[in-house]
Formats: structure tokens, sequence, C-alpha cells
């Protein structure tokens, strides 16, 4: 694992983020405060006017038609993410306000470095530039042009992400998200992180807690390692993802990569679908020395692929009610290497039960051959998450409840 390359560049890469955000600051504060004569004079007290409409809605607005001249207002808002962030930084940084959101509207902003992010700040893309009204169907690209690390978190504190979509020139590295000692809720991003060359992460979560939650993440392809979800010595909850790695069995790529990788960490993976695997070396899910529940997943891989594979002292806590699909040979591997091919098996290593990991074979689906799981009757029991996804991922209305994976096969 490349865990040390990994920390050395985000230190770097917080460097850089930091200067260019203290740069930006002082741009506007600069604004602000001179009064070199009429026009400036104007300018501050717009400015001010601004601020205090910032305060009122609780949020800075960016748009790709606005100007980073403008306080960020809805009426007058900043045209590039950076911006964005170092006046709400600022305001926060004042005591003017405890947190704030910063609201993209639709379209594509070019970032040409890592986009820092810090404490009491949220980011929130699909925003109407006109309304600033949030719609889902609306897509805020941020689109770093230096490669590298798309978004970066750093710190104490809480944050969130929301509605954004993340990717990267080709790099050496690329990170769609990166979050180092920080509490955040990634919810409803889809995040590109294909273009790494060497390493390739969608989500790295590193030390404090995370709530990863409704994203589609792409990966793979890179030389050293490549994984869609990466946790190190942190609590997460990572649920109702679409991970893939889109690099698939035909990749010549040479490291090793996995849809989820968890070391030293408390883990629950709930409801997720998870698409990758290459060789019989690699696993869906890496635990190595994590502890994990594993429930409600759908597990597509090569027919190579195992599961979920074990190594130092990692752990399931529990497992039931997942789809371990093209992948059944073997359901799990354990640290030592040994293989569990079976539920029996399974439950057999693990001393608890493990049930109804199997639902290819489940008659609770319906035309399981033609890749269909709109359910169509109540599934095998588990986390019960009927109310929060009503239709399946091409929008036919599932008929409740239902319990498995982030969407159907197809």
């Amino acid at each position: 694992m490349s865990g040390r390359r990994l920390r050395g560049r985000r230190r770097a890469a917080r460097v850089a983020a930091a200067d260019g955000v203290a740069f930006a600051a002082v741009i506007v504060v600069a604004v602000v405060v001179c009064s070199c004569g009429p026009d400036l004079s104007l300018l501050a007290a717009r400015q001010v006017a601004g601020f205090q409409e910032i305060i009122a809605s609780g949020a800075v607005h960016v748009a790709p038609s606005g100007s980073d001249a403008n306080p960020g207002s809805p009426s007058s808002p900043k045209a590039t993410p950076e911006a964005a962030v170092a006046v709400a930084a600022r305001l926060i940084e004042r005591g003017d306000v405890t947190a704030l959101e910063v609201r993209l509207a639709a379209g594509s902003y070019a970032l040409w470095q890592t986009l820092a992010v810090p404490a009491g700040v949220t980011l929130l893309g699909g925003y109407d530039p006109v309304t600033w009204r949030r719609d889902p169907a609306q897509v805020s690209l941020l689109d770093l042009q230096a490669g590298g690390t798309v978004v970066e978190l750093t710190g104490h504190g809480s944050r969130r992400l929301a509605g954004l979509t993340m990717r990267s020139a080709a790099a050496q590295t690329v990170i769609g998200v990166s979050s180092t000692g920080a509490d955040v809720v990634i919810t409803g991003c889809t995040v590109d992180a294909t273009a790494g060359r060497a390493e390739s992460v969608g989500i790295l979560i590193d030390g404090g807690s995370a709530v990863v939650d409704a994203n589609t993440v792409v990966f793979g392809g890179a030389d050293d390692y490549s994984a869609g979800i990466a946790v190190m010595d942190a609590t997460a909850r990572i649920r109702n993802n679409v991970v893939t790695d889109a690099a698939g069995p035909g990749s010549t790529a040479t490291g090793p990569s996995v849809c989820v990788h968890c070391s030293e960490s408390d883990v629950g993976l709930l409801n997720n679908t998870l698409h990758g695997g290459r060789s019989p070396d690699e696993a869906l899910v890496l635990l190595a020395g994590a502890q994990a529940e594993v429930i409600n997943n759908i597990l597509l891989g090569s027919g190579a692929c195992c599961g979920i594979r074990l190594t130092g002292d990692g752990g399931v806590t529990a497992l039931r009610s997942n789809d371990f699909l093209t992948c059944t040979e073997p359901i799990l591997r354990s640290a030592s290497g040994d293989e569990y091919g079976t539920v029996g098996e399974v439950e057999a290593y693990l001393g608890s039960v493990a049930s109804s990991n199997l639902a290819d074979a489940d008659p609770f689906f319906a035309d399981f051959p033609g890749g269909d799981y709109h359910i169509t009757v109540n599934p095998v029991a588990g986390v019960d998450l009927s109310a929060e996804f009503t239709a399946d991922r091409d929008s036919v209305p599932r008929t409740l409840p239902w319990s498995i994976g982030a969407y159907e096969l197809d």
C-alpha cells in the first residue's frame, strides 16, 4: 500500500492550496478597505452590503457568469470556487458566522490547484443561477487542470460536500476528495479519478470520521495502486454508493485495485454496489486491520476475484443480505489465505450467521438471467431503506419494501 506517498503528496498540496486561499482572502480584504477614490469607495460599500447579504443568506454564491470582484451574494455571485471559499473562510475566521455554505450554480469550474475547504464550510453544487434552487439534474463540475487532488479537507472540524462532480487532468497521483483528520459528510457526488497514472483514489479518508453516502465513484487503471474509497485510521459509514473500477479485466495496469480499502478503521458498508476485480489476487473489499459490517451490498467482480479479503487482524463483524455476484469463489479470503466459497463455510469461519449472501439464487429477485434487480416482493432481512429509495436507477418504481444494494445491476 502506498500510504506514505499519498500522505506526502497531500501535505504538499495542502501548503499550495493554503497559500492560494490566503492570497485570495488578501485580495478580498484589500478591495473592501481601500478608499483610494470614489469608484473604490463605491465598490467597498457594495462589498459590505454583499457581505451582509451573504451572512443573512448563510451562503457565498458562485456562477460561471459571475465575477470574483463581486461579493458573492445571490445577486452578485463570484466566478470561482476558490474566491468563494476564501470569503467564507474569512467571515468564519472574523467571527461573523460559525459556518457558511458555498453554493455553486450549474456549470464547469476550472481549478488550477487543489481546492482546500476549511472547517465550517459546506460546498454544494447543482444550483440554478437565477432562482438559486438546487436541482439534482444540474451538474457543477470541479475540473482540476493541473492534476492531483481535486478537493482537500484538512484539520479538525466538520465539513460537507454535496452534489458536486469532480475530475482531474492526468497526473501521477489523482485523488477526487482527500480528508485528513476532519469530520466529513460526502453525499450525492460524482468522482472520476481515472486519470491517475501511478495512483488512482476516488475518496480518501485519513483519520477523523466520515459519512460517504449516495456517491458515484469511478477509479482504476493506475500502475501502483487504485481504490474507489480508501479509509485509514478512521470511523466511516459507507452507504448507498456505486463504486466502479473503470479499467476492467482487460486493463494492462500492474497495480492492485480494490473498490473499498479499509486500514485500521471501523467501517460500515451498507447498500453499496461495487464493480471491479481484475485478477485472483484482488478483492472488491480489502480489510487490513479494519473491522467492518458488510450488509445489503451487491458485489460484482470478475469470476476469479474474491468478495472480501482480510489481512492482518481485519475482521467482519456482520455479513448478511449481500449478493456476491460472479465472485462466489471465494466469498471471503482470510488473512492466512484460506478461502471460503459458500455461506456455510463463511458462517463457520466467522462463528456467526451470514444469511442469504447469494441473492442471485434468491427467488425474491426478478429476471435474474437478464441482469434485472427490480424488486418484486419483500427481500431478505436487512437494513430497510425503502422510504429513501423508492425507484431503481432507471426510474422504475420499486415494490416496497426492498433492501439490497445501492441500485440494481442494470
